[in-house]
């Protein structure tokens, strides 16, 4: 799983994300959304951050904003493949 998190300066929500992410401990890669403006407007979004997830499987997640429920839907997702992996 490959996630970055695309922030602002001064962002409070940025910040909360990341707080969360730690948290939750997923590992992600903090960007500056200012050097990343064509790739975040081809997604779509307006609001920071923008996070994106690459999951094992290759699939495409993303959102902007601060959002705690996807957060733990990833979290449980990645911690569920893991312990799957764990017991074959």
């Amino acid at each position: 799983m490959n996630i970055k998190v695309y922030t602002l300066p001064n962002c409070q929500p940025c910040r909360i994300t990341k707080r969360k992410l730690t948290d939750v401990g997923l590992e992600y890669t903090e960007l500056d959304a200012r050097d990343h403006v064509d790739y975040i407007d081809s997604l779509g979004y307006r609001a920071s951050p923008v996070v994106t997830v690459v999951t094992d499987d290759g699939e495409l997640l993303s959102w902007s904003g601060h959002c705690p429920r996807l957060i733990d839907a990833v979290s449980y997702t990645h911690l569920r493949a893991h312990e799957t992996l764990r017991y074959l």
